[in-house]
């Protein structure tokens, strides 16, 4: 009997270390930027990752909370970015129309998770443990990290006065308002679509006829008042014309990043090993905010995010949007 051949797994680093000053107040993770250092081979942004768990190792006398966040899992947040896609790659079309092979060979549509991203730094070569608010890259057992090349975040270029005047560049984040470098891609979308009505039906007054056949107690009026008025809006905040959006993720309504878990440092934490459950994150975009306590003498502290293997490059990711 002919044995069936299973398909060859492409190696590929599943558990990435990062190094982090204890003092902190927040870091990020971009798990494509991440990936493509450790592993020396290009990852694309605009995947889905699967995340089998994280761990945060801390030493001794450690004590506090940590958050982890991410993109919302909404059909909002996944059209804001496949719109703002479409828009980035349909701008830059009208230079490739003419000229096609100019394109850069890593093209990437490239996102920040929130404006407080926007202005973080990624992680340099030097710096062990990561710095405060830095985009993290994984490191090795001498805490030497992963030399990363260019990773350039996407831009606009938008057109000022008609273009009588030089564009204005800009940056995208998910959630949020737009900032003064940047645009809220929840935000935005929401303000791109057409809304509900604010009341929903629009009933006439008067009875008519037909409503007058069946008439014969004298509560109907109270019941047609139950039957029109009530839920007669949408169970979402409907903006009107002073504000103009309320998306989950927009400027008006949840502005922040998703919440995926919240965990505690405590004196009883076994082994100094605190576990995160796994995921799925939206374009690989992970945000922890610290809390902790430190000994005086301070103290560095090691994540760990286990990846799960799959067909992509080695990893389980599918396209999000």
């Amino acid at each position: 009997m002919a044995k069936r051949s299973m398909k060859k797994q492409t190696p590929a680093v599943t558990r990435l270390w990062f190094n982090i000053n204890a003092e902190n107040n927040s870091n990020y993770v971009d798990l494509s930027l991440a990936c493509s250092a450790a592993n020396r081979r290009a990852y694309r942004q605009g995947m889905t990752w699967a995340v089998a768990g994280m761990t945060l190792h801390t030493p001794d006398g450690v004590t506090g909370e940590f958050d982890v966040s991410k993109v919302p899992d909404t059909w909002m947040a996944q059209n804001a970015h496949r719109k703002s896609m479409e828009l980035w790659m349909k701008s830059q079309d009208q230079v490739l129309d003419n000229q096609p092979t100019i394109a850069s060979r890593y093209r990437d549509f490239k996102v920040h998770l929130d404006e407080e991203m926007v202005g973080a730094n990624i992680q340099g070569a030097a710096a062990s443990p990561a710095n405060n608010g830095e985009i993290l890259l994984p490191v090795d057992r001498g805490d030497f990290t992963a030399k990363v090349g260019e990773w350039v975040y996407s831009t606009y270029q938008l057109p000022v006065d008609g273009g009588a005047a030089a564009p204005q560049e800009r940056t995208l984040h998910f959630v949020g308002a737009d900032g003064s470098n940047s645009l809220g891609m929840i935000s935005g979308y929401g303000l791109s679509r057409s809304r509900p009505q604010l009341i929903e039906p629009n009933a006439p007054l008067s009875g008519g006829w037909m409503n007058d056949v069946m008439d014969v107690a004298d509560n109907l009026d109270e019941i047609r008042q139950d039957v029109t008025d009530n839920n007669d809006v949408p169970p979402y905040r409907v903006g009107d014309e002073t504000t103009l959006e309320f998306y989950p993720g927009g400027v008006n309504n949840q502005p922040e990043s998703a919440l995926h878990a919240v965990s505690f440092v405590t004196g009883s934490t076994v082994g100094g090993k605190t576990r995160v459950e796994g995921g799925l994150f939206n374009c690989g975009l992970i945000r922890f905010d610290w809390n902790l306590t430190i000994p005086p003498t301070g103290s560095n502290m090691y994540l760990a995010i286990d990846l799960v293997p799959g067909t992509q490059k080695g990893y389980l990711t599918e396209r999000y949007s």
